[in-house]
């Protein structure tokens, strides 16, 4: 079975776990609205609030979503839920993982979020 995937953190292309999405198919750039991203030290989470978060979206197989899962410790850090990727004229319906422990100092208090940006500061 295919799944939509919305990344935002290391697994965006060309950051350290980007490898785990090398076979699946690239679909495109887009944000989800209403979202915080806090910033975990070397990985980025998310969860609702006022903001647009920057990311792709991927097609993955069930073997890959199983592999992303077990690399966001869902249950644990994170939630996979559906959301809304909103890619030019389109919208897409993808999972996304939604931090899930206490935020606490490291929310990041912007309108726009993109990891890669956010992690050069």
């Amino acid at each position: 079975m295919k799944h939509l995937v919305f990344v935002y953190g290391t697994l965006l292309k060309s950051e350290r776990n980007h490898y785990l999405l090398e076979t699946s198919k690239y679909i495109d750039e887009g944000y989800i609205d209403g979202y915080y991203m806090y910033n975990l030290g070397t990985y980025p989470g998310i969860s609702k609030g006022k903001g647009k978060v920057y990311g792709e979206i991927y097609e993955v197989d069930d073997e890959t979503l199983s592999s992303l899962d077990y690399l966001e410790a869902v249950g644990y850090l994170y939630d996979k839920i559906k959301v809304n990727v909103i890619c030019n004229e389109n919208i897409y319906q993808a999972y996304v993982y939604e931090y899930i422990l206490e935020k606490i100092e490291n929310k990041l208090n912007k309108e726009i979020y993109y990891w890669k940006e956010i992690k050069k500061v």
